[in-house]
């Protein structure tokens, strides 16, 4: 079929209705903004030995502007991106629905959609990583606030991971909510190398947490608490380790609120300001003046890595060592809060002054602008030049 080599892309339409596509495709996506509110047919699906794969023929060029709702299993999407410019806040949609098992996003921006940016239910192995979140949500008609990054759970298992992500500007609440309410478990989550800068996380509720690994986050103010809402004794086992809390509010599970854990790990966190540590497995540091963390990224075509930046004194730049991530040459880092802004630079082996002072949030589609993080925190994604 079509859109199976450079030569040849395929239109997102095109995708949706054809009959030919089967286990182990890549679909090559034509540049271009396809608006809609999308449904994927079951009958797309692939196979875990052989996942159908979508991608754009250019890294960047392809935008979904409307939602998307994938019914088809083992499908896996890279370097999209998926917004809704409507300007009705009020206007509630799908966003990104993904229930079926194997679905996995790579690599995407993620922004202004009417729901949540990710609504990640039913049960199943799925992963998404090394994508940008911001500006997700809604509002009702009293103007209360609606939406998180990413809203889950998982009830019959199977891991789901949630990795090396940017989280920003939820309009509801929450960076990510591994949450139930009802009789639903939350099982299977590997949580690891997220950048938060500003807004809360949540895990906990339903039947509880079994199988949870949440490690070498980097979280920037608000709090971060694990577990909560749970029934006594409901969450089984999890492992909390190795990740940075700078001034947060509160950390992780708070004594006084948790409910118990059968089995909890804690260790090698470590706390820069904020609430001072008060449980093993957690040390206290003062903030420092300046602090950068670099993730490097795997799967995504589009981007290198993320850089977290702390700047306690809102000086004009910080120095930075990308030696782990990047060899000579030209790159750019582009802005977390806001995709458009980037800012130019050549790397020689030496750390590079960051500039902190001339970076926006990007306001809300059909709302307003929201307060900036920087220069006191940032996150940025590193691509070539």
């Amino acid at each position: 079929m079509s859109g199976l080599t450079i030569d040849d892309p395929i239109r997102f339409a095109d995708v949706l209705i054809s009959q030919r596509i089967i286990p182990g495709d890549t679909l090559l996506l034509a540049d271009g903004t396809y608006i809609g509110d999308w449904t994927v047919p079951v009958a797309i699906s692939g196979t875990e030995a052989a996942p159908i794969i979508v991608k754009p023929q250019n890294p960047g060029k392809v935008i979904i502007n409307g939602s998307l709702t994938i019914n088809g299993s083992w499908t896996h999407w890279y370097d999209l991106e998926i917004m809704d410019a409507r300007t009705d806040r009020h206007l509630i949609t799908n966003s990104i629905t993904m229930n079926y098992e194997g679905t996995r996003l790579h690599g995407c921006l993620i922004h202004d959609l009417h729901s949540d940016g990710v609504n990640w239910f039913g049960s199943g192995v799925g992963e998404v990583s090394e994508c940008v979140l911001y500006n997700n949500g809604f509002r009702e008609s009293d103007e209360s606030a609606h939406g998180h990054g990413i809203y889950t759970h998982n009830t019959n298992g199977g891991q789901r991971t949630i990795a090396r992500n940017i989280f920003n500007d939820a309009i509801g609440d929450y960076a990510f909510q591994i949450y139930s309410g009802g009789d639903n478990y939350l099982r299977d989550y590997v949580v690891e190398d997220n950048i938060i800068p500003d807004d809360p996380v949540h895990t906990g509720g339903g039947l509880g947490l079994i199988n949870f690994l949440y490690q070498r986050n980097i979280q920037y103010g608000n709090y971060c608490q694990q577990g909560r809402y749970s029934g006594a004794n409901a969450n089984i086992d999890g492992t909390i380790k190795d990740n940075f809390f700078v001034g947060l509010s509160s950390y992780t599970v708070n004594q006084d609120t948790v409910p118990e854990w059968q089995n909890l790990v804690e260790s090698g966190n470590e706390v820069y300001g904020g609430q001072p540590a008060n449980r093993t497995g957690y040390t206290y540091y003062e903030q420092p003046a300046t602090k950068s963390w670099i993730v490097a990224f795997s799967k995504s075509a589009r981007w290198l890595g993320s850089v977290a930046i702390f700047n306690r004194d809102s000086a004009d730049t910080v120095d930075v060592d990308f030696s782990s991530l990047l060899t000579n040459g030209n790159y750019l880092l582009r802005n977390g809060q806001n995709m458009t802004e980037t800012w130019a630079f050549t790397y020689s082996g030496n750390a590079v002054s960051v500039p902190m002072n001339m970076w926006t949030a990007a306001a809300r589609i059909g709302d307003t602008a929201q307060a900036l993080v920087f220069p006191i925190f940032g996150a940025f994604v590193i691509e070539a030049a």
